[in-house]
């Protein structure tokens, strides 16, 4: 047997904790601090429908004061009615703190934003002979321009001779186009607190403040002019209406967010929050025509070198309507996200997952739109009166107005993303 080598001289004998193989270095610092930033492919869903803008028919011949009303059984609808939603692409940026060592009271921020997004459609007819006839439909509460003298549905131009707005009996050619334009963004501030800890998950009180703004503008416009060689050559009649809707909502929030360690690297995390808060709602609307219709009529229906005139409304933005108009209503603002996250190291991982948020109280620009129209007192009918054209005083109530509605918003979608901690 081998003599055991003698100890050397003042050293001490093996302490506990080195036979057991333990070791005398401090432990390595818990990571109190984390970042992301992520990649949003997102819908936005529920559209309110869009009124009917533009429409044709298959009547022949027209029937005047009838063709091309949105209740006419032979009317198709080319432009308005609900507006598609394709794919929208984002980002989203985190940072957070543990503010202890023990790892159970946090600071966590984050901003989002969808990037601007706009969607135009248009429609069109060259006004020769065979070319559809175009319409711009609408709620006549005067009885102006309807059949039968009574409020009832009725068609462009809001004044005029009574006839299409664009098309070969009018011999006018023109070209509508509906334009739409969105974007939405927030940022929120939280505190996290740890609930619980069990085995191989956590589950944390989240609290905190929150901001979420929606914009959207909806613009339609049209472009009309005499066909060249006709009656109506030279004339120019061009409308538009504007529809801007911009909503910030402000309030406070709580929820839960859970965190499930699945092994092999992976992590399974969800998070539920609600805010409750104020949605401020900021709506302008505008429009305006301008047109030699009148000018030219008062040459003798003579339209090449007429002046042209800037009245104000176009078709569904009039006196009664145009302006800026804000108010305040309660919201509500849940989110649901659930990502599945993987670890490529100790201080960085990818994560995918998916994400749902919704918006009450939201004003959308198609609900802004009040397709009650009182064709005797629109700006282009009170210039055709002052001009002397006709002398029936306006009569009805006062349409288009300003209704305030407002609509559910909510957008889902997925998010890929690369985190890391210190």
């Amino acid at each position: 047997m081998r003599a055991q080598a003698p100890a050397a001289p003042g050293a001490l004998d093996s302490p506990a904790w080195a036979d057991a193989g333990l070791s005398l270095e401090p432990c390595p610092t818990p990571q109190r601090s984390w970042a992301s930033a992520e990649y949003l492919m997102w819908w936005i869903g529920n559209h309110a429908d869009a009124v009917p803008l533009v429409t044709t028919t298959s009547d022949n011949p027209l029937i005047l004061g009838s063709s091309g009303t949105s209740t006419s059984p032979t009317t198709t609808v080319l432009l308005g009615g609900a507006l598609d939603s394709p794919l929208r692409s984002g980002g989203r940026f985190t940072a957070g703190f543990w503010l202890d060592d023990t790892a159970n009271v946090a600071v966590e921020g984050s901003y989002f934003f969808l990037a601007p997004r706009t969607l135009t459609q248009s429609v069109g007819t060259p006004g020769t002979p065979g070319s559809p006839n175009l319409f711009v439909p609408f709620f006549d509460v005067s009885g102006f321009r309807t059949l039968t003298g009574l409020p009832g549905e009725a068609t462009g131009p809001i004044a005029g001779p009574g006839f299409p707005f664009a098309g070969p009996l009018n011999v006018q050619n023109g070209v509508f186009t509906e334009r739409y334009q969105s974007s939405l963004q927030g940022a929120e501030l939280n505190g996290l607190y740890r609930l619980a800890t069990g085995g191989s998950s956590t589950l944390d009180l989240v609290a905190g403040l929150r901001w979420v703004q929606v914009h959207e503008d909806l613009n339609f416009s049209g472009n009309i002019n005499g066909v060249p060689g006709s009656n109506r050559d030279g004339l120019i009649y061009n409308f538009q209406d504007d529809f801007n809707a911009r909503n910030n909502f402000y309030g406070a929030q709580l929820g839960l967010r859970t965190q499930v360690r699945l092994g092999r690297g992976f992590d399974l995390s969800a998070t539920g929050k609600v805010a409750l808060g104020a949605m401020h709602q900021a709506a302008a609307i505008n429009g305006f025509t301008s047109t030699n219709f009148i000018t030219g009529l008062q040459q003798g229906g003579a339209f090449n070198g007429a002046a042209l005139q800037a009245l104000p409304g176009g078709v569904f933005a009039q006196p009664g309507n145009i302006g800026d108009h804000s108010q305040c209503r309660f919201a509500v603002v849940p989110e649901v996200t659930v990502n599945l996250s993987y670890q490529l190291a100790s201080w960085v991982r990818i994560h995918a997952g998916y994400n749902f948020l919704l918006l009450t109280n939201v004003a959308r620009p198609d609900d802004l739109i009040d397709r009650n129209i009182n064709a005797s007192a629109t700006g282009m009918t009170n210039a055709l009166r002052a001009a002397g054209f006709f002398s029936v005083a306006p009569v009805g109530p006062t349409a288009p107005t300003f209704n305030g509605r407002d609509s559910v918003y909510w957008a889902q979608g997925l998010n890929f993303g690369l985190g890391f901690s210190w």
